[in-house]
Parts: C-alpha cells; structure tokens; sequence
C-alpha cells in the first residue's frame, strides 16, 4: 500500500520537547522542564466555573470566532495591558490555543513561496506550520551576546524580496528573553521600510518580571501589520507569582491556598519580591493560608480594621467551619425565602434558571437535612472560595473589601 501522508508531512520534523516530554512521563518523581506551563493547579474558581457551565447545558456550537462576551473581554485586556484598541466582531478570534492561532494565521497569509523569519531558539511550531501553509521558513539564529535578542542587524541581514512574515517569539520560550520598547524600536522601522507582516506571539507576557511588557503592535502604524497571539495556558493559571507583576497600588494583596507546599528556594524568593512589592506601593495587609506566617520580615505590613485581625493565618478548610456552600436544583420554583423558612441562614442566594447557588452559616450536614424537605433533585456540596471566606470574616466592618477581588 502506498504512504497515505503527504511528502510535505513526512518531511516534518517530530517535536523534540514532546517526544522529551513522553518520555520524562513515565518516569517515576521526574520534574519535567520541558512543556511550558505553569505547576500550579488552575484555581477552583475557575475550574468551577467550566464544570458550572456543563451543568447549565452551554455544550452547542459557538461562533466561528469565538464567545462575544469573550471577546469583548479580550478587547478589554488586551487595552488595559499592552494600550492597543481591538474591535471584537473584526478583529479577535478565538481559537483552541495559541498554536491553532499561528497556524491560521499562516495558512491564511502565505502563498507558495513566501518566506518566514523566524527567530531561534523558540517555540517548535513555528517551523512546520511555515511548511504546511507552502511557506519557507528562514532561520535567524538568536545570539547569547545579544541576551538572545533579535537585532536590527540581524533582520537586516535575513530579509530577501520574498520575506512576508516575521515571527517575534518574545517574550521567548525557551531563553527567556524579553524586548523592551527601546529593543522593538529599530525592528519596528525594518518592518515598515521592508513592508512586512508580524506574528507577535506573546503568550508569556503574563510572566514578565522586568518591567511592563510591550507589545510591537502598540506602535504607530503597526496594529494594522501585526497579527498578536496570546492565552490562558501561562499566566492565568499562576496564583502565587500573579500578585508579584501588579501594576496597580492595592492596600491588601491575597494569597489562595496555592502558596502551600512551595519548595524553600520559591518561597525564599516570593518573600523578597513581597517585601520589594510592598515598600514600593505602601500595601498593608496580606490575607493567606495558614502558612504564610513563616514568611519573616513582613509582620509590620500586618493591620487591624476595628479590632479585626486581617492575617488569616488558618487554612480555608478551617476558616470554612461554620459556613458551607450549595448548588441545589428543585422540581418545582423554590425562592430564597423557602430556604430560608426551613431554619437555613442564607448568606447569599444565586439563581440560573433551576439552579441555585446559596452560601450559608451552618453547617455542611445540618444545612443539607433541611435542604432535603424540600424535597431537591440535587444538592450537591461545594467547596468555598478565599473570597466568600474572606468577605463573610470581615462582615460589619467599615470597609468595602468587595473591591479587592
């Protein structure tokens, strides 16, 4: 039988990093560096929100570009983080990763023949997707005297009259190296003179510790010749190092329970960052799990708010004593105030056609016997967040800690 692939395919090169990957797999306490994601688990709160949508049936087909209200949310971000305008019905789409977006982008900008810059070392997909979109990938080799940075020398010296694209991989996976605004510069102006286009993958920007991350597509003239692709797989998974890039000035910074467990050398080094972080924005109160009393050096940043301590230095399990938490669903139309006349103190009472989300002070098993003589098709416990925990603790106080969150 004949080789059902294309020639184009089996030309192609496997990826290093997965097959290290598979490999580092099946090793017994191996620590994989090898696949870029974060080793934090993705916080409840978002975890929940995915399992809430399932049981409120949203598994139909979507627009081809995505959520609308996800996109308008992306439009939003992307204002915020990096000051470039986006109209999300033209100019955003959705896809499954920042991989399926480069390959789109590709096979919908390149003819036969057209040539791609792209910069080494970085991401593996660069390179096949050039070939399977009939493109021709042309290597830059980054240098470690440059801090693996692409200069303008080096673009120079790469662009022929065929080069229509240039992959930017900054900040880069796998040297880390970031271009700042002055870096961009000259890159920007051989872009323009050359009449070339942009693939700025960006997905690490999130992870930029050194000052605020730049985009090439916030310069004059370059939003329209950029196509900027970005994520959730990096950043918004992290809990403990989110808190260390914050750019506004808070007066409490929070930890969830992810701060647990981390070894003494990442501890170490939150702890430096938090005492840099604070001196510098004047942030009084940190609200943690039980172990972030360890951190030394940091009790004079500790406060009261009419006689409450605001160092929760107990795990959220504990904190949760007394409170509990329920997604319920009736046959018949249950209010807040049919909860409530079976002895139950309502804290909170959400509703999405027959579901319902109440918090409660209480506990877990007295609260789900008097749920139960209402007669419920479900009721199902669930776990509270930091958040809910947090607000219920400092309730009668004077101040509005609803906008921490």
């Amino acid at each position: 039988m004949r080789n059902p692939l294309s020639k184009k395919v089996v030309g192609i090169q496997p990826s290093g990093i997965r097959k290290f990957f598979d490999v580092v797999n099946e090793m017994k306490d191996a620590i994989s560096l090898g696949v870029g994601e974060p080793d934090f688990d993705t916080p409840w709160r978002i975890r929940e929100e995915g399992i809430y949508t399932l049981e409120k049936g949203r598994t139909f087909y979507t627009s081809n570009a995505g959520l609308k209200e996800l996109k308008i949310e992306i439009c939003k971000y992307l204002d915020r983080k990096v000051s470039v305008q986006y109209d999300y019905n033209d100019e955003v789409i959705v896809t499954v990763g920042g991989s399926e977006g480069i390959d789109i982008a590709l096979r919908a900008m390149l003819d036969p023949g057209d040539e791609v810059l792209i910069p080494q070392p970085s991401y593996v997909s660069y390179l096949p997707c050039t070939i399977l979109a009939d493109g021709v990938p042309v290597v830059i080799p980054l240098q470690h005297k440059n801090e693996f940075k692409l200069t303008a020398e080096e673009l120079e010296a790469a662009i022929t009259p065929k080069t229509k694209i240039l992959v930017m991989p900054f900040p880069n996976n796998p040297t880390g190296s970031i271009m700042t605004k002055e870096d961009l510069e000259p890159i920007v102006e051989l872009v323009k003179k050359h009449d070339l286009f942009v693939i700025s993958d960006e997905i690490y920007s999130e992870l930029s510790y050194k000052g605020e991350h730049v985009s090439i597509a916030s310069f004059e003239g370059m939003k329209e010749r950029t196509i900027l692709i970005n994520g959730f797989s990096k950043g918004m998974q992290r809990q403990a190092e989110i808190v260390l890039g914050i750019s506004t000035k808070p007066d409490f910074i929070l930890f969830d329970e992810t701060f647990d467990g981390l070894d003494p050398a990442k501890r170490a080094l939150i702890k430096n960052l938090l005492n840099e972080y604070m001196a510098d924005t004047n942030a009084s109160v940190i609200v943690s799990s039980h172990d972030l009393h360890e951190l030394e050096g940091l009790c004079d940043h500790f406060g009261l708010i009419n006689g409450k301590k605001l160092v929760l230095d107990s795990s959220i399990k504990e904190l949760s004593e007394g409170r509990a938490k329920f997604r319920i669903v009736f046959k018949d139309d249950v209010t807040e105030e049919d909860i409530k006349s079976v002895g139950i103190n309502v804290k909170s009472f959400k509703r999405d056609g027959r579901i319902i989300v109440i918090t409660v002070k209480g506990s877990e098993k007295e609260t789900a016997a008097k749920l139960n003589t209402l007669s419920p098709i479900m009721v199902e416990p669930m776990p509270l967040s930091l958040e809910e925990v947090f607000l219920d603790e400092m309730e009668g106080t004077n101040y509005d800690f609803s906008k921490i969150f």
